[in-house]
C-alpha cells in the first residue's frame, strides 16, 4: 500500500490513484451486444492511463475489452472514464467480474475491484478441430532434400490457421519449416493440408518428430502429435546451449513490465532468438512474443535480454515462458523459460510508523498502490 500521512502544515505526499465509483450498464448484458462500463477516479497529480481486466466464470475472459479508456468528463486528477466492449456471441453465460487498473504520469499504479454484471444469451464454445490423420513422405529423407508433411483435419468452425513444426534430436527444430499449410482438398471446415521443407545439409541426424497446430476463426487452438521420420545424411550439427535463465521480477501484475535475461551458445553463431509466454493451460500465444537483444557478449556467446510489457488483460495465475535459438544453419531449438506469477497486488499492512503517529492523534489515510 501507498500511504499518506499528514500532520498539521505538512503536505501530503503524492498518492497512487484511487477508484471512487464505477458501474456497468446493462447489468445483464446478451451476448452479441453492448456493455458500457463507467468509473471515476481521483489523483494527485492527473491519470495517465487507466483500463478494464474483465474476468468470467472459470477464469474465462474475452478478447477486445482492455484500456485506455476514454475520459468523457471532469480532468486527470478527477474525472469520469468510460470503456464500451462488444461481448462475443460465443461466451459462458453467468456473473463476469471486472478489475480497473490505474496509473498516473509518475508511473505509480493501482488496481480495484470494478462493476459486475451478467452475460445471457451465450452460445457454448464449439469444440476444438481435430487432426483425424497425418503423415510424411518420404519416411526417410536425407539432408538437403524435402520432406512433405499432410494431415487432414475436421472443424465445427472455419480454420484460421493449420500448419507444422519439427523437433529433432537434442532439442533441436527446424525452423525453415513454418506459415500455414495449404489446403489442398475439401474445405475449411473438412479438409486436407499440406507443408513441403527442406531439411538442412546441416542438421541432426535420427528421429524428428512433427506437431501440427490448427486454430479456428473463434480462436479455439489444438496441437497434436503428427508423424515421426528419419534424417540421414546430415552434416555433424551441434545445437545452440542455453543456459542462466531468469525473470524480474518473478510476481508482476497485469498491464506491468517484466525483463527475460537468458545465455547462448553457438558453435555456428546466432541468427535470431526470441521469448514467448503463456498462461496456464495454453499452447497458443499470449502475452509476450517478441526478439531477444544481444546485451553481453556475440553471436556465438553471448547474453540476450527480452523486456515485456502484458497486457492489462492479462489472465491471473501461473505463467510459463519458453525460449527459442536460431541458428545461422537456419536449424533451432526451444526449451522451457522461466515461470512467473501475474497476480493483483494486495493491500500490504500498514507501517509502523504509521501506527505509531495514529496513537499521538495524527490523522493517517492508506491507500492501494501497485
Amino acid at each position: 500500500m501507498v500511504g499518506t500521512m499528514g500532520t498539521s502544515g505538512a503536505a501530503p505526499t503524492s498518492t497512487a490513484p484511487v477508484l471512487v465509483s464505477s458501474s456497468a450498464s446493462p447489468t445483464t448484458v446478451a451476448a452479441g451486444s453492448q456493455v458500457t462500463f463507467t468509473w471515476q477516479v481521483d489523483s494527485a497529480i492527473g491519470v495517465a492511463d487507466t483500463g478494464l481486466i474483465v474476468n468470467g466464470p472459470n477464469f474465462n475472459t474475452f478478447p477486445g475489452c482492455y484500456g485506455p479508456a476514454s475520459l468523457t468528463s471532469g480532468t486527470p486528477q478527477s474525472g469520469t472514464y468510460q470503456e464500451i466492449c462488444i461481448v462475443p456471441k460465443y461466451v459462458v453465460n453467468g456473473t463476469w467480474g471486472t478489475i480497473i487498473s490505474m496509473q498516473d504520469t509518475s508511473g505509480q499504479s493501482s488496481y480495484s475491484g470494478g462493476p459486475t454484471f451478467t452475460i445471457a444469451g451465450g452460445k457454448r464454445i464449439p469444440a476444438p478441430p481435430v487432426v483425424e490423420s497425418s503423415s510424411a513422405s518420404p519416411t526417410t529423407v536425407t539432408a538437403g532434400s524435402v520432406v512433405t508433411i499432410t494431415w487432414t483435419v475436421k472443424s465445427r468452425t472455419v480454420v484460421q490457421g493449420t500448419g507444422v513444426s519439427m523437433n529433432g534430436p537434442d532439442f533441436s527444430f527446424m525452423s525453415n519449416c513454418y506459415g500455414n499449410g495449404t489446403l489442398i482438398s475439401g474445405n475449411t471446415k473438412t479438409g486436407t493440408y499440406q507443408q513441403a521443407c527442406v531439411v538442412p545439409k546441416i542438421v541432426a541426424n535420427g528421429a524428428w518428430v512433427t506437431s501440427i497446430y490448427v486454430t479456428s476463426s473463434l480462436g479455439v487452438g489444438v496441437s497434436v502429435l503428427g508423424p515421426t521420420f528419419t534424417v540421414t545424411g546430415g552434416s555433424k550439427y551441434t545445437p545452440p546451449v542455453i543456459s542462466h535463465l531468469s525473470v524480474s521480477p518473478t510476481t508482476v501484475a497485469p498491464g506491468a513490465q517484466i525483463v527475460f535475461t537468458w545465455h547462448v551458445r553457438s558453435r555456428l553463431g546466432v541468427g535470431y532468438t526470441s521469448l514467448q509466454t503463456d498462461p496456464s493451460g495454453s499452447n497458443f500465444l499470449v502475452g509476450c512474443y517478441n526478439d531477444g537483444i544481444l546485451v553481453a557478449g556475440s553471436a556465438r556467446n553471448g547474453t540476450y535480454e527480452e523486456v515485456c510489457s502484458l497486457p492489462t488483460s492479462a489472465p491471473i495465475g501461473q505463467w510459463s515462458s519458453s525460449i527459442f535459438v536460431q541458428d545461422i544453419s537456419n536449424q533451432g531449438i526451444e526449451v522451457p523459460g522461466p515461470s512467473f506469477t501475474v497476480a493483483v497486488p494486495t493491500p500490504a499492512a500498514a507501517p509502523l510508523a504509521a501506527s505509531h503517529h495514529a496513537k499521538h492523534g495524527a490523522r493517517v489515510t492508506h491507500r492501494a498502490r501497485a
